[in-house]
């Protein structure tokens, strides 16, 4: 099986110059860890190239490792899928929906799924004509906590100043968490139930993999949102809040995530065998054991 792997930092892209810095560390970190975990499978090579374009050619299938950001993700998942590569990767459909806040947060409404209050930034946007104490701005297609921003009940929001589309969202008070997950077309394992880490001004640094059991509840929550975005396949996460009411869903990633590069050593089994298990829609491994491994957002770990 022969595997190319793709992270867009990596291979020279970037966003315009915002957090390229950080957000190379990161993928650099997640790419060499998807390139030592595929490796370890019997039968297969895995491979990057900055190349995108070469590096597809001569592959049987292929892994994108990319932000949401101006589409790019979504775009470079299409060209996959159009030159006849097997995508080992969520769908382009999907990433459509997850990638766009906005319609994910009219989807969670649809669906029932806890989400904090969502709207789209138009001119002025005041805040006490929404929501009733702390909001976050965000770009609607955004990724890595890239262009939030907090903000008091009093705040009063200039479109004119702002770069993009941005969308407004309550602020959930409690523990930020998210899980990470690997999906086939007919069901979906939780890899680990993670604890996420930020500044007072809301800026991931990393997190911490718990050594806890998903429970009967997140299975259930990662099967609605698996069975409303069919093509949410391979590896993604889910990005939510441990609130006093129970699990609020922020947002989902249909891609690697920073949590994946400590995956190996948390876990007992190799997660890129369970995405190609997952791949070919074989049965997946439920009995895991997990250890609580600390990571920051650029590779580092240290002892939980």
């Amino acid at each position: 099986m022969n595997i190319f792997i793709f992270e867009y930092f990596c291979g020279g892209g970037d966003i315009g110059g915002i957090a390229n810095e950080a957000m190379m560390a990161e993928g650099r970190a997640m790419l060499n860890s998807a390139l030592a975990d595929f490796s370890m499978i019997d039968g297969a090579e895995a491979y990057f190239n900055n190349d995108f374009e070469a590096g597809l050619k001569s592959c049987q299938s292929a892994l994108v490792i990319a932000p949401e950001t101006g589409g790019i993700l979504q775009r470079l998942t299409g060209i996959v899928c159009d030159s006849g590569k097997e995508n080992m990767g969520a769908a382009p459909s999907a990433i459509e929906i997850t990638g766009d806040k906005l319609l994910f947060a009219k989807l969670m409404e649809k669906e029932g799924i806890a989400h904090p209050r969502t709207c789209f930034i138009d001119g002025q946007f005041e805040q006490s004509k929404e929501f009733g104490g702390k909001w976050i701005s965000k770009p609607q297609r955004g990724a890595g906590a890239v262009g939030i921003v907090l903000w008091n009940e009093r705040s009063v929001f200039d479109c004119k100043s702002a770069n993009g589309k941005n969308i407004a969202q309550e602020f959930i008070e409690g523990d930020p968490m998210s899980l990470s997950i690997v999906s086939s077309g007919s069901e979906s394992l939780i890899l680990s139930v993670n604890k996420q880490y930020f500044t007072p001004g809301l800026k991931y640094i990393g997190g911490e993999i718990t050594d806890n059991k998903p429970s009967d509840d997140m299975q259930t929550l990662v099967n609605q949102i698996k069975g409303a975005i069919p093509g949410l396949n391979g590896y993604w996460g889910i990005d939510y809040v441990e609130s006093r009411s129970g699990p609020v869903v922020i947002e989902v990633n249909p891609r690697f995530t920073s949590s994946y590069w400590a995956l190996s050593k948390a876990l007992d089994s190799n997660p890129a065998e369970m995405i190609v298990a997952a791949y070919k829609n074989e049965k997946l491994y439920r009995d895991l054991d997990r250890r609580a491994k600390k990571f920051s957002v650029i590779g580092e770990l240290s002892l939980a």
